[in-house]
């Protein structure tokens, strides 16, 4: 049997991007968080978004990913790697749009969001 290759929950975090998208809002369905990986070997998050998802943010706040919650989706959806380490990484939430400042970027948003719905309803 081969021995799975170990991964440090730093050097996850390291790679670990969060990006938030939407309108500056205390409404939850106006904004959005997604994470990323971005480092080697590829690995597969799973559904760590939705934990942190539809909370409802403006441009400041922090967002803590702790870390017995992302352990858990990494063992989860990684099999082929073991992963170790302790600690949590806070986020700082940055990119939202101010709705009242400037009408042309929620327009833009909007169009894009339209477009994502419009594309995902093609079947090949």
């Amino acid at each position: 049997m081969k021995e799975r290759k170990t991964i440090s929950l730093s050097s996850v975090y390291s790679n670990l991007k969060m990006k938030a998208e939407g309108v500056k809002s205390k409404h939850k369905s106006e904004n959005s968080i997604q994470f990323s990986y971005t480092g080697k070997p590829k690995i597969d998050l799973g559904d760590l978004d939705d934990f942190y998802d539809n909370k409802g943010y403006v441009n400041g706040n922090k967002v803590t990913v702790k870390a017995s919650i992302l352990l858990k989706k990494l063992r989860e959806n990684n099999p082929d790697y073991k992963f170790t380490g302790s600690g949590n990484h806070t986020y700082t939430v940055s990119g939202l749009v101010d709705k009242s400042a400037d009408y042309s970027k929620l327009v833009n948003y909007v169009d894009s969001e339209k477009k994502k719905e419009e594309d995902s309803k093609i079947v090949y």
